[in-house]
């Protein structure tokens, strides 16, 4: 079994010299499973003595995936050529004992298979009088390496990965560089995204603020903001007590409730669905072929090139319709607008 070097501290103070923010762990009643056991763990406070482990050790340099599975603090993931990777666990208990005797209970277990590198936090089964847990994972990678991360209760922070698949509840995610497409499973936390090639996110409780993308996206989310400045492809939301902000070069499918949506669209095929939230929609491509908009209690603006002549059907129950085109028009595209207890405007550009 792997064993940390220890060094000892006392009191509750204490200094980090990650070059990265370290965010404390509130308090909390949470029911996890680490290494096979459940594992109850009662009101961490953060007060009493502490005790310190730290340890380091090497990535290889022809590794290809790594595995992480990790709690109660961050976790740093970055192509680096220092290769490597380096963990701080603190602990706080009561008794200076007790403190010491947890950090001698918590292991980091690493483990090589061929071209895989695992890490896992593995707990003891009895933490009850354990009355926090602070630990830091760092690690260094080369190029070309795929990533599969589950952290709980810390903030994620990736860059430079070719692959990424990553769980996280309770933290924050910022992740950038990332070549290939990205599968994100976040709750009760933000995530920040840029530089990447497209995504399938789920998530709920939280904001997602993405960048630029090179490949198309899909987001499912709940009670949370979604804004991306930049998508070279498709875009797929399903989106609930959240807004939307967008501009994309591909198709738009996006379905909302309770929340306004904002989109600059250059793609061909446009479907807009929202209940309880206002439309705003400008189709950019003088090639668009079909725009399907559908509000309840939502008011609707569109713009569309001024040089179409669209086949138009709208409708605005308990509302007004607004075209600057006037009529429908012959060869262009099927526009559809409709919307309930609010106005339909068509706007030309």
């Amino acid at each position: 079994m792997y064993k940390p070097v220890k060094t000892k501290s006392s009191g509750a103070g204490f200094a980090i010299g990650f070059p990265f923010a370290v965010i404390a762990v509130t308090a909390m009643w949470a029911l996890f499973a680490v290494g096979g056991c459940d594992i109850q763990v009662s009101g961490f406070n953060f007060r009493g003595v502490t005790a310190t482990t730290t340890d380091e050790g090497d990535v290889a340099a022809d590794v290809n995936s790594i595995e992480i599975t990790h709690m109660h603090g961050d976790v740093v993931v970055k192509q680096s050529d220092q290769l490597g990777w380096s963990w701080r666990l603190k602990t706080w208990a009561d008794t200076q004992e007790m403190a010491e005797s947890f950090c001698d209970q918590i292991k980091l277990d690493v483990q090589e298979a061929g071209q895989d590198q695992k890490w896992e936090l593995v707990f003891p089964e009895d933490m009850n009088e354990c009355n926090g847990v602070e630990s830091i994972l760092t690690i260094n990678v080369p190029n070309g390496v795929t990533a599969k991360i589950n952290n709980r209760h810390g903030e994620s922070m990736v860059s430079g990965i070719d692959g990424l698949s990553i769980t996280s509840q309770h933290g924050n995610l910022d992740l950038s560089s990332l070549t290939k497409n990205t599968i994100i499973d976040n709750r009760h936390g933000d995530i920040k995204i840029e530089n990447f090639a497209g995504a399938e996110i789920d998530n709920a409780h939280g904001d997602i603020v993405a960048g630029k993308s090179t490949g198309s996206i899909t987001v499912t989310t709940r009670h949370g903001d979604f804004s991306v400045s930049d998508v070279d492809g498709d875009l797929s939301v399903d989106s609930a007590h959240g807004d939307l902000v967008a501009a994309i070069s591909g198709d738009l499918d996006a379905e909302l409730k309770h929340g306004d949506m904002e989109i600059k669209c250059n793609g061909e095929i446009l479907n807009c669905e929202n209940s309880h939230g206002d439309i705003s929609i400008k189709a950019t491509n003088t090639s668009v072929k079909k725009v399907d908009i559908h509000g309840s209690h939502s008011e609707v603006d569109l713009w569309l090139p001024a040089s179409l002549s669209p086949d138009f059907s709208t409708g605005a129950s308990h509302g007004d319709v607004h075209n600057e085109f006037g009529s429908s028009g012959s060869g262009g595209p099927t526009v559809n607008v409709k919307t309930s207890f609010d106005d339909v405007n068509i706007h030309k550009m």
